[in-house]
């Protein structure tokens, strides 16, 4: 059965489920700092463009547990001394020098914040909050209580302002710049200054599944990801940009979705054949990874989470080594 393709607005009803499985038995740690997150940044651009289910720290994890109503743990990241963290479903885990920062759903989406071993558990706002980044103990993130406007406040939740009046989604904090899909402008890539000044047009079309990693911003190009229809390919290639909008190349002319970047290689699903994918970032070996259909794609410690689901559309997690 061909599984339906779900948009970005539509994509809450899925964060709602509870999953089987959980995010333990992890192999070796990777070995490129830069994605074991910490001290200015919470969590990776990629993960949380995939709802944030975990992050690396070191030699530490924290995760959504789906066997516990994917209530956040830690771990070492061999999956060894599992500690639970807090007692509801949490998504786009950030993880800080001294806090870790999430989308509580039990309390509908609204942001919180936590000492690291758990305690000291206070909500930071009270607004439908998706897209969540932390930079430098400053939180960005989609308002989706103000027309998905992004707001930015500070970590102890003062200063909760709007940037700007774009309707955001897909967002980035990278470099001291923001990326991100604007719906407002049909979904086109945008970037600007952490403060909001210095907005720049990337892309004259849509774009979903963003990342920024290195030089570049990945991310599923659409000609009008309000009307494409789910079988016409031909305007949802798998495409990166220079972060000033400069060049753009295609990686691959296929359907693509669900991006995330990881030690120099693009995970996504590839729409025409629904299954999970990697290549380099440069478009070379191409490589299939699994023979069913894939969402939410999550990396850290040299694993790939994802979420599947059967006939009925029951979500199980699985997970596989990509060292």
């Amino acid at each position: 059965m061909r599984l339906k393709k779900i948009l970005a607005p539509f994509f809450v009803g899925i964060m709602l489920v509870t999953v089987g499985g959980s995010f333990s038995g992890c192999s070796n740690i990777n070995s490129q700092d830069s994605y074991a997150v910490g001290e200015n940044v919470g969590n990776t651009c990629g993960n949380i463009t995939n709802l944030g289910a975990v992050a690396q720290v070191g030699d530490q994890l924290y995760y959504q547990n789906s066997d516990d109503g994917l209530k956040i743990y830690t771990s070492n990241v061999d999956g060894s001394d599992p500690v639970k963290l807090n007692d509801v479903q949490s998504y786009f885990i950030n993880v800080t020098k001294d806090y870790i920062v999430y989308a509580n759903a039990d309390d509908d989406f609204h942001i919180y914040r936590m000492n690291k071993d758990g305690s000291e558990n206070t909500k930071l706002n009270d607004v439908q909050s998706y897209y969540i980044n932390v930079e430098n103990d400053v939180i960005y993130y989609s308002n989706w209580s103000d027309e998905n406007k992004l707001y930015r406040m500070n970590i102890d939740g003062s200063e909760n302002t709007a940037i700007n009046n774009d309707q955001a989604y897909y967002i980035n904090v990278d470099g001291g710049k923001i990326y991100y899909s604007n719906w407002s402008d049909g979904a086109k890539l945008y970037s600007m200054d952490t403060d909001g000044q210095n907005k720049l047009k990337l892309t004259e079309y849509a774009c979903q599944y963003v990342v920024a990693d290195g030089d570049w911003i990945y991310y599923s190009r659409w000609e009008d990801p309000q009307t494409s229809q789910e079988d016409n390919p031909e305007d949802r290639y798998l495409c990166r940009t220079a972060k000033d909008g400069s060049s753009e190349e295609v990686i691959r002319e296929a359907a693509s979705g669900d991006i995330n970047v990881y030690n120099d290689k693009i995970y996504f699903t590839d729409w025409t054949t629904n299954v999970i994918c990697r290549v380099n970032t440069d478009g070379t070996e191409f490589e299939q990874l699994t023979d069913e259909y894939g969402t939410y794609i999550n990396l850290a410690a040299d694993k790939l989470y994802y979420i599947v689901f059967d006939d009925d559309y029951n979500p199980s997690l699985k997970s596989i080594s990509v060292s």
